[in-house]
């Protein structure tokens, strides 16, 4: 599918090593306005920026430019993240609810953030997902995503910390949206 000069396709476990690279880039460069340095680093080393798993589940979408460039991700899975192990939030919990899902590692290329692209990869999520009888949509946000997911429908339910060990920790906010939702169906039904 083309959103302008950007293809989003199905990942493919050949993307995953060009993904991790755009993606750690991401978050150092766009997380370093809410996180310290050193957490971004030990986040990148200990957690990673997205589960092999949820690529090979066949529900995790690319963003490449014209000239070829990974410029964003992000999928959903049914799966709770490896993180969530590490964390204190209930949402990220396996739930043994059929028509739910948790939107996972979303991110965009700092060089081309808020062209549309991110936005672009999650109403690609959120088709996807309603097709497969998915209507409610969790997430963790990073504290750096609050304010795109905010204004794409979602809303707070909480929030905690990942621990990181060595007194270290990583803030997030949980986050859900109702795809079932009268008018947010129709929007992703089309």
């Amino acid at each position: 599918m083309w959103i302008n000069d950007i293809y989003i396709r199905r990942a493919q476990m050949t993307d995953i090593v060009a993904l991790r690279a755009m993606q750690e880039r991401s978050m150092r460069i766009i997380g370093r306005a809410y996180y310290a340095e050193d957490v971004l680093e030990t986040f990148l080393r200990k957690i990673s920026t997205m589960d092999d798993a949820v690529v090979a589940e066949g529900h995790y979408f690319v963003a490449i430019d014209i000239a070829g460039n990974y410029v964003g991700s992000g999928g959903w899975s049914r799966r709770a993240p490896g993180y969530s192990a590490h964390g204190e939030s209930a949402s990220l919990a396996p739930d043994s609810r059929v028509d739910n899902a948790l939107v996972r590692s979303v991110f965009v290329d700092p060089d081309r953030a808020r062209a549309g692209i991110g936005s672009g990869l999650m109403r690609h999520i959120e088709q996807d997902a309603y097709r497969l009888g998915i209507r409610d949509l969790r997430l963790m946000a990073t504290l750096s995503g609050v304010d795109f997911y905010h204004a794409r429908g979602y809303r707070s339910t909480g929030g905690g910390q990942i621990d990181l060990g060595d007194n270290a920790s990583f803030g997030y906010v949980d986050m859900v949206k109702c795809l079932a939702d009268e008018d947010v169906a129709a929007r992703v039904a089309s």
